[in-house]
Protein backbone atom coordinates (compact mmCIF):
# COMPACT_ATOMS: atom_id res chain seq x y z
CA UNK A 1 0.00 0.00 0.00
CA UNK A 2 1.01 3.61 -0.41
CA UNK A 3 1.37 5.83 2.62
CA UNK A 4 -1.76 7.77 1.67
CA UNK A 5 -3.82 4.59 1.36
CA UNK A 6 -2.57 3.16 4.64
CA UNK A 7 -3.14 6.37 6.54
CA UNK A 8 -6.69 6.83 5.22
CA UNK A 9 -7.51 3.22 6.10
CA UNK A 10 -6.18 3.52 9.63
CA UNK A 11 -7.84 6.91 10.11
CA UNK A 12 -11.18 5.40 9.13
CA UNK A 13 -10.76 2.51 11.55
CA UNK A 14 -9.51 4.81 14.29
CA UNK A 15 -12.59 7.00 13.87
CA UNK A 16 -14.84 3.96 14.27
CA UNK A 17 -13.04 2.89 17.43
CA UNK A 18 -12.98 6.35 18.93
CA UNK A 19 -16.72 6.62 18.40
CA UNK A 20 -17.20 3.56 20.58
CA UNK A 21 -14.55 4.63 23.08
CA UNK A 22 -12.80 1.25 23.14
CA UNK A 23 -9.67 -0.28 21.62
CA UNK A 24 -11.05 -3.41 20.00
CA UNK A 25 -14.39 -3.94 18.30
CA UNK A 26 -16.03 -6.88 16.49
CA UNK A 27 -19.00 -6.36 14.17
CA UNK A 28 -20.83 -9.51 13.07
CA UNK A 29 -23.67 -9.74 10.56
CA UNK A 30 -25.34 -13.10 11.22
CA UNK A 31 -27.83 -13.96 8.47
CA UNK A 32 -30.32 -16.84 8.60
CA UNK A 33 -31.47 -18.70 5.44
CA UNK A 34 -34.84 -16.89 5.60
CA UNK A 35 -33.13 -13.48 5.51
CA UNK A 36 -33.57 -12.60 9.17
CA UNK A 37 -30.70 -12.38 11.64
CA UNK A 38 -28.72 -10.16 13.96
CA UNK A 39 -26.03 -7.51 13.93
CA UNK A 40 -23.77 -7.55 16.97
CA UNK A 41 -21.24 -4.92 17.92
CA UNK A 42 -18.94 -6.15 20.67
CA UNK A 43 -16.62 -3.64 22.30
CA UNK A 44 -13.77 -5.33 24.19
CA UNK A 45 -12.69 -3.13 27.10
CA UNK A 46 -9.34 -4.22 28.63
CA UNK A 47 -9.10 -4.30 32.42
CA UNK A 48 -6.59 -1.42 32.43
CA UNK A 49 -8.95 0.97 30.61
CA UNK A 50 -9.42 4.17 32.68
CA UNK A 51 -13.21 4.01 32.38
CA UNK A 52 -13.33 0.55 33.97
CA UNK A 53 -10.98 1.64 36.73
CA UNK A 54 -13.15 4.65 37.42
CA UNK A 55 -16.27 2.50 37.86
CA UNK A 56 -14.77 -0.40 39.76
CA UNK A 57 -14.23 -2.79 36.85
CA UNK A 58 -17.63 -2.19 35.29
CA UNK A 59 -19.00 0.04 32.55
CA UNK A 60 -21.36 2.79 33.72
CA UNK A 61 -25.01 2.16 32.83
CA UNK A 62 -26.34 3.86 29.70
CA UNK A 63 -28.17 7.10 30.32
CA UNK A 64 -31.76 7.47 29.19
CA UNK A 65 -30.59 9.74 26.37
CA UNK A 66 -28.08 7.17 25.10
CA UNK A 67 -30.65 4.38 25.25
CA UNK A 68 -33.07 6.51 23.27
CA UNK A 69 -30.36 7.28 20.68
CA UNK A 70 -29.61 3.56 20.41
CA UNK A 71 -33.26 2.78 19.79
CA UNK A 72 -33.45 5.50 17.15
CA UNK A 73 -30.38 4.04 15.50
CA UNK A 74 -32.03 0.60 15.40
CA UNK A 75 -35.13 2.02 13.73
CA UNK A 76 -32.98 3.82 11.16
CA UNK A 77 -31.31 0.57 10.07
CA UNK A 78 -34.50 -0.92 8.66
CA UNK A 79 -38.16 -1.72 9.36
CA UNK A 80 -38.79 -3.66 12.57
CA UNK A 81 -35.17 -3.63 13.79
CA UNK A 82 -34.91 -3.70 17.59
CA UNK A 83 -31.91 -3.46 19.89
CA UNK A 84 -30.64 -4.67 23.25
CA UNK A 85 -27.33 -4.31 25.10
CA UNK A 86 -25.45 -6.19 27.78
CA UNK A 87 -22.04 -6.31 29.43
CA UNK A 88 -20.08 -9.37 30.54
CA UNK A 89 -16.91 -9.38 32.61
CA UNK A 90 -14.21 -12.00 32.04
CA UNK A 91 -11.90 -13.64 34.55
CA UNK A 92 -9.05 -11.39 33.37
CA UNK A 93 -11.03 -8.25 34.14
CA UNK A 94 -11.86 -7.50 30.49
CA UNK A 95 -15.42 -6.35 29.92
CA UNK A 96 -17.25 -7.17 26.70
CA UNK A 97 -20.10 -4.82 25.93
CA UNK A 98 -22.39 -6.14 23.19
CA UNK A 99 -25.07 -4.26 21.31
CA UNK A 100 -27.41 -6.65 19.45
CA UNK A 101 -29.72 -5.54 16.66
CA UNK A 102 -32.50 -8.03 15.89
CA UNK A 103 -33.13 -7.84 12.15
CA UNK A 104 -36.40 -9.33 10.80
CA UNK A 105 -35.25 -8.86 7.20
CA UNK A 106 -31.80 -7.92 5.89
CA UNK A 107 -33.26 -6.88 2.51
CA UNK A 108 -32.51 -3.20 1.84
CA UNK A 109 -30.95 -2.79 5.29
CA UNK A 110 -28.22 -0.16 5.45
CA UNK A 111 -25.65 -0.35 8.22
CA UNK A 112 -23.10 2.25 9.29
CA UNK A 113 -20.81 1.74 12.25
CA UNK A 114 -21.27 5.31 13.45
CA UNK A 115 -24.83 5.68 12.19
CA UNK A 116 -26.75 8.55 13.77
CA UNK A 117 -30.18 9.43 12.38
CA UNK A 118 -30.06 12.63 10.37
CA UNK A 119 -26.26 12.75 10.22
CA UNK A 120 -23.87 11.69 7.48
CA UNK A 121 -21.87 8.61 8.39
CA UNK A 122 -18.07 8.82 8.54
CA UNK A 123 -17.51 5.15 9.37
CA UNK A 124 -17.71 1.81 7.62
CA UNK A 125 -21.00 1.23 5.76
CA UNK A 126 -22.61 -1.84 4.25
CA UNK A 127 -25.85 -2.34 2.33
CA UNK A 128 -27.74 -5.64 2.02
CA UNK A 129 -30.08 -7.10 -0.57
CA UNK A 130 -31.81 -10.47 -0.73
CA UNK A 131 -32.75 -12.13 -4.00
CA UNK A 132 -35.46 -14.76 -3.72
CA UNK A 133 -36.51 -16.93 -6.68
CA UNK A 134 -38.87 -19.87 -6.50
CA UNK A 135 -37.01 -23.18 -6.25
CA UNK A 136 -33.61 -21.50 -5.80
CA UNK A 137 -31.46 -20.71 -2.74
CA UNK A 138 -31.72 -17.22 -1.30
CA UNK A 139 -28.87 -14.99 -2.49
CA UNK A 140 -27.46 -12.36 -0.13
CA UNK A 141 -25.80 -9.38 -1.81
CA UNK A 142 -23.55 -7.18 0.33
CA UNK A 143 -22.81 -3.75 -1.11
CA UNK A 144 -19.35 -2.98 0.20
CA UNK A 145 -18.25 0.21 1.89
CA UNK A 146 -17.71 2.81 -0.88
CA UNK A 147 -14.79 4.42 0.92
CA UNK A 148 -12.90 1.12 1.15
CA UNK A 149 -13.55 0.43 -2.55
CA UNK A 150 -12.26 3.85 -3.63
CA UNK A 151 -9.31 3.56 -1.28
CA UNK A 152 -7.95 0.41 -2.88
CA UNK A 153 -8.95 1.33 -6.43
CA UNK A 154 -6.56 4.26 -6.18
CA UNK A 155 -3.72 1.77 -6.66
CA UNK A 156 -4.08 2.46 -10.41
CA UNK A 157 -3.84 6.23 -10.01
CA UNK A 158 -0.60 7.90 -11.24
CA UNK A 159 -0.95 10.40 -8.39
CA UNK A 160 -0.84 7.58 -5.88
CA UNK A 161 2.34 6.29 -7.53
CA UNK A 162 3.91 9.70 -7.09
CA UNK A 163 2.71 9.85 -3.49
CA UNK A 164 4.24 6.45 -2.82
CA UNK A 165 7.57 7.45 -4.32
CA UNK A 166 7.60 10.66 -2.31
CA UNK A 167 6.70 8.83 0.88
CA UNK A 168 9.47 6.30 0.41
CA UNK A 169 11.98 9.12 -0.05
CA UNK A 170 10.78 11.12 2.92
CA UNK A 171 12.25 9.96 6.22
CA UNK A 172 10.10 12.49 8.05
CA UNK A 173 6.97 10.79 6.77
CA UNK A 174 8.37 7.45 7.88
CA UNK A 175 8.97 8.77 11.40
CA UNK A 176 5.48 10.27 11.50
CA UNK A 177 3.95 6.95 10.47
CA UNK A 178 5.97 5.08 13.10
CA UNK A 179 4.98 7.47 15.89
CA UNK A 180 1.32 7.45 14.86
CA UNK A 181 1.11 3.68 14.70
CA UNK A 182 2.80 3.35 18.08
CA UNK A 183 0.16 5.68 19.53
CA UNK A 184 -2.54 3.35 18.17
CA UNK A 185 -1.06 0.23 19.79
CA UNK A 186 -3.71 -2.28 20.82
CA UNK A 187 -6.37 -1.04 18.42
CA UNK A 188 -8.20 -3.59 16.28
CA UNK A 189 -11.40 -3.71 14.25
CA UNK A 190 -13.06 -6.77 12.72
CA UNK A 191 -16.17 -6.97 10.51
CA UNK A 192 -17.53 -10.39 9.56
CA UNK A 193 -20.44 -12.18 7.91
CA UNK A 194 -21.61 -15.35 9.69
CA UNK A 195 -24.11 -18.01 8.66
CA UNK A 196 -25.68 -20.98 10.44
CA UNK A 197 -24.05 -23.38 7.93
CA UNK A 198 -21.47 -23.08 5.20
CA UNK A 199 -22.99 -21.30 2.18
CA UNK A 200 -23.67 -23.16 -1.06
CA UNK A 201 -21.52 -20.61 -2.88
CA UNK A 202 -19.76 -17.38 -2.04
CA UNK A 203 -17.79 -14.72 -3.89
CA UNK A 204 -16.29 -13.41 -0.64
CA UNK A 205 -12.52 -13.10 -0.83
CA UNK A 206 -12.10 -14.56 2.67
CA UNK A 207 -14.79 -17.21 3.14
CA UNK A 208 -13.86 -19.88 5.71
CA UNK A 209 -16.72 -22.27 6.34
CA UNK A 210 -19.70 -20.27 7.62
CA UNK A 211 -17.63 -17.11 8.26
CA UNK A 212 -16.52 -14.43 5.78
CA UNK A 213 -14.17 -11.62 6.79
CA UNK A 214 -15.05 -8.25 5.29
CA UNK A 215 -12.59 -6.08 7.19
CA UNK A 216 -9.77 -6.81 9.63
CA UNK A 217 -7.25 -4.35 10.96
CA UNK A 218 -4.94 -5.01 13.91
CA UNK A 219 -2.32 -2.34 14.56
CA UNK A 220 -0.15 -4.61 16.74
CA UNK A 221 0.01 -7.25 14.00
CA UNK A 222 0.77 -4.62 11.37
CA UNK A 223 3.76 -3.36 13.32
CA UNK A 224 5.07 -6.73 14.54
CA UNK A 225 7.69 -7.13 11.78
CA UNK A 226 10.91 -5.16 11.96
CA UNK A 227 10.52 -3.90 8.37
CA UNK A 228 6.81 -3.04 8.56
CA UNK A 229 7.38 0.58 7.53
CA UNK A 230 9.01 -0.48 4.26
CA UNK A 231 6.26 -2.93 3.40
CA UNK A 232 3.56 -0.40 4.25
CA UNK A 233 5.14 2.35 2.14
CA UNK A 234 6.00 0.15 -0.83
CA UNK A 235 4.14 0.77 -4.07
CA UNK A 236 1.27 -1.67 -4.58
CA UNK A 237 1.38 -4.05 -7.55
CA UNK A 238 -0.43 -2.52 -10.51
CA UNK A 239 -3.57 -4.13 -11.81
CA UNK A 240 -4.64 -4.13 -15.47
CA UNK A 241 -6.60 -1.02 -16.42
CA UNK A 242 -10.18 -1.37 -15.27
CA UNK A 243 -9.52 -4.48 -13.18
CA UNK A 244 -11.46 -4.24 -9.92
CA UNK A 245 -9.81 -4.71 -6.55
CA UNK A 246 -10.57 -8.10 -4.99
CA UNK A 247 -8.77 -8.05 -1.67
CA UNK A 248 -5.84 -6.80 0.38
CA UNK A 249 -4.19 -9.38 2.59
CA UNK A 250 -1.17 -9.13 4.84
CA UNK A 251 -0.50 -9.71 8.55
CA UNK A 252 -2.68 -7.33 10.50
CA UNK A 253 -4.80 -6.23 7.54
CA UNK A 254 -7.33 -8.26 5.58
CA UNK A 255 -9.87 -6.32 3.52
CA UNK A 256 -12.41 -7.57 0.98
CA UNK A 257 -12.59 -4.59 -1.39
CA UNK A 258 -14.98 -5.96 -4.03
CA UNK A 259 -17.88 -3.70 -4.86
CA UNK A 260 -20.38 -6.43 -4.11
CA UNK A 261 -20.12 -9.78 -2.31
CA UNK A 262 -22.65 -12.49 -3.13
CA UNK A 263 -23.47 -15.45 -0.92
CA UNK A 264 -25.99 -18.22 -1.67
CA UNK A 265 -27.54 -19.48 1.56
CA UNK A 266 -28.49 -23.08 2.30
Amino acid sequence: MTFGQLWRLISLSLLCLLLSGCLHMDVVFKVQPDGSGTITETMHWPAYHPLLRQFGGKLPPMSAAKLQALQERARSLGPGVTVSEQSQAGADGQVDHTITFQVPNFHQLHYALDNKPGQKSQGLQYGFELVRKAGQPVKLIVNNDPFVISLFDQANSPKQDRDAAAANANEGVRRFLTTSMQAMAGMALDVRLEFTTEPLKSTAAFQAGPVATLFHLDVDQLTAKADWQSSMLAQPPRRPAGAPCQHADQPGMRVDCQRTIEVWLR
